[in-house]
C-alpha cells in the first residue's frame, strides 16, 4: 500500500516527532510510504536516515490568527491553488494509493486525494476556531465539510472528536491516542528511571512551545508561591518559542524573585534528556487536544499535574497517575503535595508508566493507523470494481458533506476528575 503522508515540518515538536513514531511502527505492515513536508532541517534528516522517499513543497495553511481580510484570504487561496499541480505530480509519479494529512492546519491533501479520485485519511491534532489561538481562513462549515469528506478521520482524543463532530460521532471518525515509544523502549526507560535522581532541588519540567496558551506563565507564579513558602523547588522550562514571549517569562521569573530558581533551557532534541532528571511534570496548556509532553513524561515514570481540561484528563487519572488541577491555588496545592512527599510522586509515575506502556506504545499506535489506512485503501479497491455501485469516495461525498456539516462546538469544559473535589 503506497501512502502519501503530507506534513508541515514545526521544528520536530508534536507532530512531526509522532508522524515519525508512525512511520517506523508502520515497517511491520504492507505500507511503502512517501512523504511530502514543507521544509528541511531535523525532520528531513530523519526521513532520510529512515530511508524513507521525501519532497519538500509550499504547504499552505488555511489557518490564521484572528480574523483574516478578504484581501490575505485571496492570497492564501491563490498560493494554494499555486501549491496543487508539484503534490499531484508526486502522486502520479509515486502511484499512490492513499493519502494521509498529517494535521488539521492545511487542505491540500484531500484536495490531491479528490482530484487523483484516492482515498484521503486526515489526522486531526489540533483545536481550532473561536476560542483558539488559530482559526478557519475559510467559512468553518466549509472547511469542516473538506474535513468530513475524507474517507477516515483519525482525532487523537475524544475531546478533539467531541469538538468537531459532537458527542456521538460518525463511523469513519475514529480517535487513536498518538505513541511515543516502542515497548522496548518503555522497559528501557522504565529501567533508566529507576536510578537516583541527583538533581538536590525537587524540579518540576515543562516541555513545549513556549507561549501564552501553554501556561509557563501560571506554572513560574506557581513556582513563586512554593519558594514564599519557603519550599527549595526549581522549575526547567525546556522549548522555544516567540522570543517576545520567552522574554515575558523570563522577566516574570525575575519580578517575582525566582530567576535563579528558573531554567529555561531552550529547544532538546531529545526531552528524556530533562524528563529523566526532573521529579514531575506540569502541564498547564488550555488547548492541547493530546498533549504528546504529558504521555512522554508517564513514559519515563514521572508523575504529570495537568490542567483539567482539552485532552489531558484522557491521559491523566486524577490521584492515579497524577493529579488535575481547575486553579492556580489547586496547581499549588499539588506542587506542594508532591515536593512534600516525593515517594508519592514515585508511586503516581510507576503506574503511569504502567498505563502509558499500555495505551501509548509506538505498536498499539501503529497497529490502529494502518487498519484505518488499510480500510481507505479496499474501499478505493471496491470503487474501482465495476460490479460495485459504491462511489468513488472524495467524489460525491465532497460535493453533499456540506449539507450535513459539523459546527464547531464550544471549547471543551474542565473535566471532573475522579476523586477530585468540586
Amino acid at each position: 500500500m503506497r501512502v502519501l503522508f503530507v506534513t508541515h515540518n514545526d521544528g520536530m515538536y508534536g507532530s512531526c516527532r509522532s508522524l515519525l513514531d508512525l512511520l517506523d511502527g508502520l515497517r511491520d505492515y504492507d505500507v511503502q510510504p512517501h512523504v511530502v513536508t514543507s521544509k528541511g532541517g531535523a525532520f528531513a534528516q530523519e526521513l532520510q536516515a529512515r530511508g524513507i522517499s521525501y519532497r519538500i513543497l509550499p504547504v499552505i495553511w488555511w489557518i490564521e490568527r484572528g480574523p483574516v481580510s478578504v484581501r490575505r484570504m485571496g492570497r492564501i487561496v491563490l498560493n494554494l491553488c499555486r501549491s496543487i499541480p508539484a503534490v499531484d505530480r508526486l502522486v502520479r509519479d509515486w502511484s499512490i494509493e492513499v493519502v494521509y494529512s498529517n494535521s488539521s492546519v492545511y487542505p491540500i491533501g484531500r484536495i490531491v486525494s479528490f482530484t487523483n479520485g484516492i482515498p484521503h485519511v486526515w489526522h486531526l491534532r489540533e483545536f481550532l476556531g473561536r476560542g483558539f489561538d488559530m482559526e478557519f481562513v475559510l467559512e468553518p462549515a466549509l472547511s469542516l465539510a473538506l474535513v468530513r469528506s475524507s474517507a477516515a478521520v483519525i482525532c487523537n482524543s475524544t475531546a478533539a472528536k467531541s469538538y468537531y463532530f459532537g458527542r456521538g460521532g460518525r463511523d469513519r471518525v475514529h480517535v487513536v491516542y498518538n505513541g511515543v515509544a516502542s515497548r522496548t523502549r518503555f522497559d528501557a526507560l522504565a529501567e533508566q528511571a529507576s536510578g537516583v535522581k541527583c538533581n538536590g532541588v525537587y524540579t518540576f519540567l515543562m516541555v513545549g512551545t513556549i507561549c501564552e496558551d501553554k501556561g509557563q506563565e501560571l506554572a513560574i507564579e506557581a513556582l513563586s508561591c512554593l519558594r514564599g513558602q519557603g519550599l527549595r523547588a526549581r522549575m526547567v522550562v525546556a522549548g522555544s518559542g516567540p522570543e517576545s514571549w520567552v522574554r515575558r517569562c523570563r522577566r516574570l521569573a525575575d519580578e517575582l524573585g525566582i530567576a535563579g530558581s528558573v531554567d529555561f533551557a531552550g529547544y532538546l532534541a531529545d526531552p528524556y534528556e530533562a524528563y529523566l532528571k526532573a521529579d514531575c511534570l506540569l502541564m498547564c496548556s488550555e488547548v492541547d487536544t493530546f498533549g504528546r509532553a504529558t504521555a512522554e513524561a508517564m513514559s519515563a515514570c514521572l508523575p504529570v499535574i495537568g490542567k483539567n481540561r482539552g485532552g489531558t484528563p484522557e491521559l491523566v487519572e486524577h490521584g492515579r497517575t497524577g493529579f488535575l488541577y481547575n486553579t492556580q491555588d489547586e496547581l499549588v496545592e499539588y506542587m506542594r503535595k508532591l515536593f512534600e512527599n516525593p515517594e508519592q510522586g514515585r508511586q503516581l509515575g510507576s503506574e503511569g508508566w504502567r498505563v502509558a506502556k499500555e495505551r501509548f506504545s509506538n505498536e498499539v499506535y501503529a497497529s490502529s493507523i494502518h487498519e484505518i489506512l488499510a480500510s481507505a485503501s479496499r474501499r478505493r479497491t471496491s470503487d474501482l470494481d465495476p460490479r460495485t455501485k459504491h462511489q468513488r469516495p472524495g467524489t460525491a461525498d465532497l460535493r453533499h458533506s456540506a449539507d450535513s456539516a459539523p459546527t464547531l462546538r464550544q471549547a471543551p469544559p474542565e473535566a471532573k476528575a475522579q476523586g477530585q473535589r468540586e
